[in-house]
């Protein structure tokens, strides 16, 4: 079972500990129906992935495609990582285009082409995330 960073436990039980400074453990967040805790748990999982980058690069790799995707789709602005301004098409097309687009955010690869390969750029991998989190905090809206 995976480590979580950070903690010399097993997933499971990192679960299950209480976080202090969130004051719920992060089972209790997940079970939770409220957007703003569990904003928080994702929060946490992103920022814990972009520490990891090193350490576990194709899962963290994984985590930042699926936010790409997910922001993407939700139409929030993706222009700090040279994605679609908001109110730009959002169209499964338009997202594949971009996705097909060389982007120098991504090392001067396509956003594809980054997911894609076999081999994991880290320091491009971690400054796309720490953009995303910044995205995220409201810093480019």
């Amino acid at each position: 079972m995976s480590g979580v960073p950070g903690l010399n436990v097993r997933l499971d039980e990192w679960m299950s500990q209480r976080l202090p400074s969130l004051e719920m453990t992060p089972k209790a967040m997940l079970e939770s129906n409220d957007p703003g805790t569990l904003f928080l748990l994702e929060r946490l999982v992103h920022s814990i992935a972009t520490l990891r980058a090193p350490t576990h690069p194709q899962l963290v790799r994984y985590i930042v495609q699926q936010r790409v995707e997910g922001m993407y789709d939700e139409g929030v602005s993706l222009e700090f990582i040279g994605g679609p301004q908001t109110g730009e098409g959002r169209t499964p097309e338009d997202r594949q285009r971009w996705m097909d687009t060389r982007n120098a955010y991504f090392g001067d690869r396509t956003p594809q082409q980054f997911f894609e390969s076999s081999e994991v750029d880290v320091p491009c991998l971690s400054s796309i995330s720490a953009h995303l989190d910044a995205i995220d905090e409201g810093a480019f809206s």
